[in-house]
């Protein structure tokens, strides 16, 4: 009896100790709270490649006071950066330093074109392009930071967005690794929480950084699959929290900020539609039998454009096919199904020169995009009046559904519906896909917002302005390779832009 007391007794003492531990942890958070101190806001997603004690950039050991970068473990070409310069003409001021942050697209940005844009007016700039193919605003607020401390930079020009859901994230690996939801749920606590943001920080500082390379990029997009769209918004939110410390971390050093919005493609499919978790068994098979019943009756020659199934997505590899997935191009050279655009675009070159080693399923999509120009739909208008009314009851049960805004755009389009009852359903596909490889409306309008909260950051609005130049409001494959990336006539156009923007903002 007694040793069965002393157990129970250890198990009490035990439960006490655990209660005063968060009892104290408790107080703790809600002071540092208080006092605004230790936001995980302003930290990195504690996740595999996002390590802040990961060296991307390091001492060039060819050039004293040169830099290099680490980005690919040697599989790709790294940037060098040379030191400061004191001037091109031996002057005492040395040119302005602007540096390019973000994942692909800003690494395919033709970096040279906008430092000839901006010294051709007799300026004097030095840029400097450290984007990365799949940095999302994790990596990328790493490689800032770096960045910060050791490039003395001038200007900085921040266009990220795309690439939120391509590298797997802290939850996605709980989910994976750790069994159960209460461990799932201490985890997600733990990295929100300030008390342990702190105690990072104590470690971080009693250990040097050290120069060990960061990991290399991994394809892990199939962890998103799934997604509710609840769980999307969460990142999101870990997305703007990102761009603020950035911003914040460059003008706390007097650093001009450039942020940028992002572009994307209208005319891609949304990647995931999930249907909200709290749905019954019975709304979802009603939901679900509707969308057999839409996808059987979608008209096939638009099908191209709203792909069912992954493989069937135009990627920008596509466009330069190995022979055996090429075909004769079905259509003349001079008329491919794209738009007229405006403005600066007019004159760009978006018509590819090498069509010859295109894809088949790209020349299906095109052909698709021709038959929205041309096709006579008269005697097919009944069949596409009925498919939009199962679109528009679909999205009476489910008002964010990706897919169902998505076909329901294409469909009004093909029927010539005005502009109004188009666009904001393409837009809609974009906003509220579950895991989406490319920004759009929400992660616009929260770099619009985070512009407009952190004092001296200048807003460059790329999609508006991008839209604006575009029949209907609308970006496509005009401009666009994939879902996300721009063309190279469309980097040259925004480069043009960005240039413009330094050079009167920052004279």
């Amino acid at each position: 009896m007694n040793s069965k007391r002393g157990l129970k007794g250890h198990l009490a003492d035990l439960a006490i100790g655990l209660a005063l531990t968060g009892v104290l942890l408790g107080l703790g958070e809600a002071g540092l709270r208080a006092l605004d101190v230790g936001d995980p806001g302003t930290q990195v997603d504690l996740s595999r490649g996002f390590d802040p004690d990961a060296a991307y950039i390091v001492p060039d050991p060819e050039v004293p006071g040169g830099w290099v970068t680490q980005f690919s473990e040697g599989r790709l070409e790294e940037v060098i950066i040379p030191p400061r310069p004191t001037g091109r003409a031996g002057g005492p001021t040395p040119p302005k330093r602007v540096l390019l942050f973000g994942g692909s697209n800003t690494d395919n940005f033709p970096d040279g074109n906008l430092e000839v844009f901006l010294n051709g007016a007799g300026g004097d700039w030095e840029v400097i392009n450290l984007g990365r193919m799949g940095y999302g605003s994790a990596r990328v607020s790493i490689i800032f930071e770096q960045a910060l401390e050791r490039l003395a930079p001038d200007l900085v020009v921040l266009y990220a967005g795309h690439n939120e859901f391509v590298e797997r994230s802290f939850e996605r690996d709980l989910d994976a690794e750790w069994s159960g939801p209460v461990a799932r749920r201490i985890g997600r606590l733990a990295a929100a929480s300030r008390v342990v943001t702190q105690v990072r920080k104590l470690f971080d500082r009693a250990a040097p950084r050290s120069d060990k390379r960061p990991e290399a990029w991994k394809w892990e997009y199939d962890k998103f699959k799934g997604l509710t769209y609840p769980e999307t918004l969460e990142v999101y939110g870990r997305y703007g929290d990102n761009l603020t410390f950035m911003c914040r971390a460059a003008r706390e050093r007097q650093v001009g900020v450039l942020l940028c919005t992002v572009v994307h493609n209208h005319f891609a499919a949304p990647f995931e539609s999930t249907l909200p978790p709290d749905w019954t068994p019975e709304r979802t098979q009603r939901f679900e039998r509707l969308r057999a019943s839409i996808s059987t009756s979608f008209p096939e020659w638009l099908r191209p454009l709203a792909p069912l199934r992954a493989r069937d997505r135009v990627v920008g590899i596509d466009w330069r096919a190995p022979p055996d997935r090429r075909r004769t191009p079905p259509l003349p050279a001079d008329d491919l199904g794209l738009r007229a655009c405006l403005g600066p675009l007019s004159s760009a070159p978006a018509k590819r020169p090498d069509s010859d080693r295109w894809s088949e399923k790209t020349w299906r999509l095109l052909e698709a995009l021709e038959q929205l120009k041309v096709r006579d739909v008269e005697s097919e208008r009944g069949a596409l009046e009925s498919v939009e009314a199962q679109l528009v009851e679909a999205l009476r049960l489910c008002p964010d559904h990706p897919l169902s805004h998505f076909e329901l755009g294409l469909v009004r389009l093909a029927l010539g519906r005005d502009r109004d009852l188009v666009a904001p359903h393409l837009e809609a596909a974009a906003r509220f896909d579950r895991a989406p490889r490319r920004g759009n409306g929400a992660t616009n309008d929260i770099v619009r917002g985070v512009a407009a909260q952190v004092d001296g950051v200048v807003l460059l609005d790329a999609a508006e302005l991008f839209s604006s130049r575009m029949p209907m409001g609308l970006v496509g494959w005009e401009w666009m390779s994939d879902h996300c990336h721009l063309n190279r006539g469309a980097c040259l156009v925004f480069m043009a832009d960005v240039a413009r923007v330094l050079q009167e903002r920052w004279p």
